[in-house]
């Protein structure tokens, strides 16, 4: 089984997300302010297979953070779920990210664009969404937008040995909860940031 840190500052999305990995009996999910602290040991970020990540990294240390961008950097898997801003951006602001401005919610369709392991199989589905505009970095691939609109929902990359999805739909909490297709992409987003391949379950 592999292990999985999951860092929210929403107890509903943080829920949520810890329902979505434990499917399938993959992932060992550990989180909280206690696991966070333990983080400032690099010892034991280095544990981790894959680092989840709602929003914004703000509530961890400086240092626990530093050294969860220097396990994914080393081969652990990334999964930024509604995090405006990239890794390569969160690795130098790191908690000092600003905090999270939700804009309106709208109905959008996730359209995937791109083949690859994650969306392999995968149909457009439609989502009430509250994401932000955010733009790929030259080292992101676009693999899902948002419509209308044409805005980026599905990223990945590399971090030097580490594979990092970002995925910015814009559905968290509750809603989280009920949509199938959403639950489906995340799961299917961690598997493939700890692997590099994803095998449905």
């Amino acid at each position: 089984m592999l292990r999985a840190f999951l860092w929210s500052q929403s107890e509903a999305t943080l829920a949520a997300l810890r329902d979505i990995l434990e499917e399938g009996q993959l992932f060992d999910v550990t989180s909280g302010p206690d696991a966070a602290a333990a983080l400032e040991s690099e010892a034991v970020a280095d544990e981790y297979d894959l680092y989840v990540v709602h929003e914004t990294p703000r509530g961890l240390t400086q240092i626990a953070w530093a050294n969860v961008v220097h396990a994914i950097a080393t081969g652990a898997g990334a999964l930024l779920v509604d995090c405006a801003e990239p890794l390569s951006v969160l690795t130098t602001s790191s908690t000092r990210a600003a905090e999270p401005v939700a804009p309106t919610v709208t109905s959008a369709t996730v359209h995937f664009v791109a083949h690859h392991p994650i969306t392999r199989g995968l149909r457009d589905f439609t989502v009430n969404s509250s994401a932000a505009h955010t733009e790929p970095t030259a080292d992101e691939s676009v693999l899902a937008t948002l419509q209308p609109g044409d805005v980026p929902a599905l990223l990945v990359s590399r971090h030097a040995r580490g594979h990092v999805a970002r995925v910015a739909i814009g559905v968290g909490g509750g809603a989280l909860r009920s949509n199938d297709p959403a639950r489906r992409l995340i799961h299917r987003c961690a598997e493939w940031a700890c692997s590099g391949n994803v095998i449905d379950f």
